[in-house]
């Protein structure tokens, strides 16, 4: 085998083959696993029984991913374990999904292997590692346990009539078909994983945590999704999230009809406020949602990690940013009920004059802060990572000066780690937010907008900075006028924060 990802790592009672899911390799991964077994003493006619079984397991991983996208490689481990061979199929491609109606017992059959032959055979799902076939075979006798898998999607490019795709909930038993949808979008690189997981996102539903809107086709494949997410109880928060459409179906305007059931759904709870994250790589989904009320409040600056955003190539829906590294975050809200943050803040002169056109549409105002208002000595605060967007999160609820000299000191580190986008959100009711400001800027930090503070009835300012990335202002599209006011202040304050070669 030539290829050039053919890659060969070897231990004395190990041993892993990866090659392209192509059957002209098929052959070569067989005679690789009955060299290993034969080392292993593997009876002749077990020995037989195992190519068969694993051709049985190509074969369901080739017919999964046959109409997809191009497949990855597969990656097979041969193993010697306590006097059992095992052989592992690491499937990085179209997700196998376990609990379907038809497992691989039935493709063993069909290559005339009976499922009793094998002490265990099984599905593990590693959300973005994939999924792993795993076969163990005693070297002496065996017996039978067997888990099973989805049958394959269907795959195929649609032209779907709008009036034959039912907008609906989510049923039980249909997760594993939402996991596969996202993978027809985003491959195995959606910015939440648990997607990936049908077990977690039955219990997110089940707990009341998220509610599951999908359009499907007549002969039930899943085609499009939003979700929305519990944030808050008190007050009621949701965040209309997870928001995708199948690029192989052909429907106008599907995902503007599943936006609107969904928020039809959540008309019926007693919402004070919903938000959004827009990415700013297209403006489509903040022209559709502008429409709902939609009030932009901030912008998160080079926050994102590109590569767990959809291709919008691959959509269909326009070219792709070339001069950005990173991608950037449009935040807003829908408010459902009058003024959800009060009708008052209080604001430094500067940071009030700067910002405070943000909360006009909220029918809010801003009044200066008190003289007296003072940087506490101490102060706290907490660090959240998410280490798939290089984003650190700094949540400073009581602002003082040595935990302002701590953020900077992990931001440091941090940064130093391959970090990319720090953010630090200070309550707007916290005394010293001129001096917090003021130091902050001097570290390379400016604002991004206000937030509601940990999804409350409570506003926070956010500032953030950026390390050196690729980035083009002119790939940030917004669609609003505010929101456009906020990219150009943005753009202004980064060039005069952030150090520039």
């Amino acid at each position: 085998m030539t290829d050039d990802k053919t890659v060969f790592k070897s231990g004395c009672r190990a041993a892993t083959l990866e090659f392209p899911l192509e059957e002209m390799f098929m052959k070569c991964a067989v005679d690789f696993i009955l060299t290993f077994a034969e080392e292993n003493f593997l009876e002749i006619d077990d020995r037989e029984m195992l190519a068969r079984s694993a051709m049985a397991a190509f074969s369901l991983i080739r017919e999964i991913n046959g109409q997809s996208r191009a497949s990855p490689p597969l990656i097979l481990t041969v193993a010697e374990r306590e006097g059992c061979l095992l052989l592992n199929f690491l499937n990085h491609g179209m997700p196998i999904i376990q609990g379907g109606s038809s497992g691989i017992d039935g493709y063993l059959k069909r290559h005339q292997v009976s499922p009793e032959r094998f002490d265990g055979i099984s599905v593990e799902n590693l959300g973005r590692e994939g999924q792993v076939i795993s076969l163990r075979m005693s070297l002496g006798k065996s017996a039978i346990p067997l888990s099973v898998v989805e049958e394959k999607a269907d795959r195929e490019e649609l032209t779907l009539e709008e009036d034959s795709i039912e907008i609906r909930e989510l049923r039980d038993g249909e997760e594993g078909a939402l996991s596969r949808l996202f993978y027809h979008v985003y491959g195995y690189n959606y910015i939440n994983d648990f997607i990936y997981f049908p077990e977690k996102v039955h219990a997110l539903i089940k707990e009341g945590k998220l509610i599951s809107i999908v359009g499907a086709a007549p002969n039930g494949r899943l085609v499009g999704h939003v979700g929305l997410m519990r944030k808050n109880d008190r007050p009621l928060v949701l965040e209309p999230c997870l928001g995708v459409t199948d690029p192989h179906v052909k429907s106008r305007g599907l995902f503007g009809r599943i936006f609107q059931a969904t928020m039809e759904r959540g008309a019926l709870l007693p919402v004070s406020y919903y938000f959004f994250d827009f990415v700013t790589n297209h403006d489509l989904s903040q022209r559709l949602i502008n429409r709902y009320g939609c009030i932009d409040m901030a912008i998160f600056l080079a926050c994102q990690n590109r590569n767990t955003q959809a291709k919008l190539s691959d959509l269909g829906i326009g070219m792709d940013p070339k001069g950005t590294d990173r991608y950037s975050i449009l935040y807003s809200v829908i408010p459902r009920v009058k003024n959800p943050f009060g009708r008052e803040v209080f604001l430094p002169n500067n940071l009030g004059q700067m910002l405070g056109f943000l909360l006009e549409p909220l029918e809010m105002r801003w009044m200066p802060c008190p003289r007296f208002s003072i940087l506490a000595s101490e102060g706290a605060y907490t660090l959240s990572r998410e280490p798939a967007q290089q984003m650190a999160m700094f949540d400073c609820a009581q602002p003082g000066l040595s935990a302002l000299e701590g953020i900077i000191k992990d931001w440091q580190h941090l940064e130093k780690d391959g970090y990319k986008y720090a953010a630090v959100d200070i309550p707007l009711e916290a005394s010293g937010l001129g001096s917090t400001h003021e130091f902050l800027a001097l570290q390379g930090f400016f604002p991004a907008g206000f937030v509601p503070h940990r999804c409350s009835d409570r506003l926070a300012i956010r500032f953030q900075t950026v390390a050196p990335s690729k980035l083009d202002f002119s790939e940030i599209i917004v669609f609003s006028e505010q929101g456009k006011k906020l990219l150009r202040l943005i753009k202004d304050n980064y060039e005069r924060n952030i150090p520039h070669e």
